[in-house]
């Protein structure tokens, strides 16, 4: 029977949730087992070309179709509002060690240095939470960053419309769907 697979996470990158220091050891390992399972479908599908390229070229996979994520764009749109006071920076996520969020609380300092009033809002939750809220006690930003852990989806979408600019730091994103939703908004992107 034809099997259509569809490949929608990095899971090779995720080793190290089980694995821990094994998981750069394990991370090909796994990568090997995902090509295995994935040449036994007919078609694989995955949400955008990077990862098109990802499963073609460096992992020799056939008949790979792109085939991206929906998104209401009914719910996702521009608003006019007055602008923020204080420059507003927006991180929505999981908590997670792959998201890389430290990448963010790391170059605070540098970013406040140019606009000193700047507000870091982290939307999220995740095995990583509290140790992201350490480091920016540990860095002295407490001041500057505000940790959310869950917001309604009307209250989202108003994050999104309020920012100034949405971060995305992790770099094993198949599709990030939080950085469509943030451009569908309107707001730049950085990732």
């Amino acid at each position: 029977l034809p099997i259509v697979g569809t490949f929608h996470t990095l899971l090779p990158e995720y080793t190290h949730y089980v694995y821990g220091r094994w998981g750069g050891w394990l991370r090909g390992l796994a990568w090997r087992y995902v090509s295995c399972f994935y040449r036994r479908c007919t078609v694989v599908t995955t949400p955008s070309n990077p990862m098109r390229e990802v499963l073609v070229g460096s992992h020799r996979l056939a008949n790979v179709h792109v085939i991206s994520n929906a998104l209401n764009v009914d719910t996702f749109s521009p608003q006019d509002r007055p602008p923020n006071q204080d420059p507003v920076i927006l991180y929505v996520g999981r908590l997670g060690r792959e998201k890389k969020v430290e990448v963010l609380i790391d170059a605070a300092p540098r970013i406040l240095e140019e606009l000193p009033r700047a507000v870091f809002r982290v939307v999220g939750r995740g095995v990583q939470g509290k140790l992201y809220e350490g480091m920016v006690r540990k860095k002295g930003l407490n001041g500057s960053f505000r940790f959310e852990h869950y917001l309604s989806p009307p209250d989202l979408v108003d994050a999104y419309r309020g920012c100034d600019v949405f971060v995305i730091p992790s770099d094993t994103e198949t599709q990030g769907l939080v950085a469509l939703e943030a451009m569908a908004c309107g707001k730049p992107v950085i990732g």
